[in-house]
């Protein structure tokens, strides 16, 4: 019999580390066998939008569709969700094409915030830098403070001996909040067996016309008047004296 969950019930049974391993090898399996999967489809009607990602993996044994849909707030001042429904997840066996599941809600990955929305983007992050960046980079950089942010700091600083954090945001409020909530979460992502403890650093002033976010391979650079960026991505090039 398929089971019927709120996404809340999963709370604490995946970790940050499984969930990587899975997406890295629906990446995998979507090498093998690309007519598995389609790429997410998008329809829209002015600012409503219904999204659905369909496609499986013969590797886990399963397959099936995930189904979100949003109304979206589409202003100079304000690019935000008006309304969000619960993501819906379902899944079968790929191999006996019994029902396995149906799941409502995004799945509860992190223990500092309401996990309502997009939980799985850091994650699919997780694997491109656990294939591109170095094994020991220990300084990350973050622009933004947002929901975003807290889950990319947490998954990254799973995966890499991560001991300094730059944070950049354009609101010190936001800056020192950001700071305060996350550093217990990431001191408690490192354990003991790594060097030091993390530390968040924010920036009081707008990051110079050349940054390296470390951790990546990719070089930003950023006019002060346009705010403009473009990346490059040799891998390990210094791109500022002191860059890790």
């Amino acid at each position: 019999m398929a089971l019927l969950l709120r996404a809340e019930e999963l709370k604490g049974l995946i970790s940050i580390e499984e969930a990587i391993a899975a997406v890295e090898t629906g990446f995998r399996d979507q090498g093998e066998y690309p007519q598995f999967s389609l790429p997410r489809q998008r329809m829209m009607a002015g600012d409503r939008r219904i999204n659905i990602h369909s496609g499986g993996c013969v590797n886990l044994s399963v397959a099936g569709t995930f189904v979100h849909y949003e109304r979206h707030r589409y202003t100079k001042e304000d690019q935000s969700y008006g309304a969000a429904g619960k993501r819906v997840y379902m899944a079968y066996d790929s191999e006996t094409a019994k029902l396995l599941t149906i799941i409502v809600g995004s799945l509860p990955l992190y223990d500092f915030d309401d996990n309502d929305i997009a939980t799985e983007t850091a994650i699919t992050s997780a694997v491109g830098t656990k294939h591109l960046a170095r094994q020991d980079c220990r300084v990350m950089g973050l622009y933004g403070t947002g929901r975003q942010a807290r889950r990319h700091l947490k998954v990254m600083c799973a995966l890499r001996p991560i001991e300094t954090v730059k944070v950049f945001s354009r609101s010190a409020d936001h800056r020192r909040a950001f700071c305060a909530l996350m550093q217990p979460h990431i001191e408690s992502a490192q354990g003991r067996d790594r060097r030091g403890l993390s530390r968040l650093r924010y920036r009081q002033q707008r990051l110079g016309p050349v940054w390296r976010l470390v951790g990546t391979g990719c070089a930003c650079h950023v006019d002060r008047g346009e705010q403009q960026r473009t990346c490059r991505g040799r891998i390990g090039q210094q791109t500022s004296p002191g860059a890790r």
